[in-house]
């Protein structure tokens, strides 16, 4: 029995090894067949890798865990990839805040809805779908993978912008390089990194990714002063922005 799964708007067949594991893929759940062929397994060989690594996690966390993998495998031929990062909507576009776990970015959505309240919905908590389209249109849209806190949404956006998150004893943030952020947002993707292929076709999305939009490095002290300097400074990219569409 294989499962029709919505995952960025790309219905992929899924086999599962537990059924606790398909259970929190239901909401993205299209349907099922019963059929041997399938888009996104995880091998015997794979999970029984991963359980030793990791022998005290439940093995349906580590079928789901492993999944990421296999997902962004079958997703990269549709321009599509998972990414580690927490996504929300704000004036009607995406953006995502990233970085390595651990750097905060829970904390600052949540200062961000103490900030903005219901002016924000969320995309994804913890691992949403970038997709390229046309050179300059990125989306970004809901995945099963919300994060320990289970922060999850069922609305996609074109994506605005990208903060890369690092812990700090000040607040600052500063616009990027193109060049300078390439790697550290190339390292926040989820893939088996020992698949030459899937390498290159991934670094060619995430050059489309980096090129199409903005990204700021916000150093931070994890308070309410960095959101509010973060969310000026977006607050002002988009003002800067309607000007320019209004006098071309």
């Amino acid at each position: 029995m294989v499962y029709l799964i919505n995952i960025g708007g790309v219905s992929l067949r899924f086999a599962f090894i537990h059924d606790k594991c398909r259970d929190a893929f239901m909401n993205y759940t299209e349907g099922s067949e019963n059929s041997n062929e399938y888009d996104v397994k995880v091998s015997e060989e794979l999970f029984e890798r991963e359980k030793t690594l990791s022998p005290e996690i439940k093995n349906e966390n580590i079928e789901k865990y492993t999944l990421i993998g296999c997902t962004t495998h079958a997703l990269i031929p549709y321009k599509r990839f998972l990414y580690h990062g927490l996504s929300f909507i704000w004036k009607g576009k995406a953006w995502i805040l990233t970085g390595p776990s651990g750097v905060g970015k829970t904390t600052q959505y949540s200062l961000w809805e103490s900030l903005k309240g219901n002016k924000i919905e969320l995309i994804n908590g913890d691992k949403p779908v970038v997709e390229c389209r046309n050179a300059g249109d990125i989306w970004v849209h809901p995945s099963p993978w919300n994060g320990k806190e289970n922060y999850s949404g069922m609305r996609s956006a074109r994506l605005g912008g990208i903060v890369l998150l690092e812990q700090a004893d000040e607040n600052q943030i500063l616009l990027m390089d193109k060049k300078k952020a390439a790697k550290p947002l190339f390292m926040q993707t989820l893939t088996f990194f020992d698949d030459v292929e899937d390498m290159r076709d991934l670094g060619r999305l995430v050059d489309q990714m980096v090129r199409a939009v903005p990204i700021w490095k916000l150093r931070n002290k994890g308070d309410i002063e960095s959101s509010i300097l973060t969310c000026c400074t977006l607050e002002d990219y988009i003002k800067q922005e309607e000007m320019k569409c209004e006098t071309s």
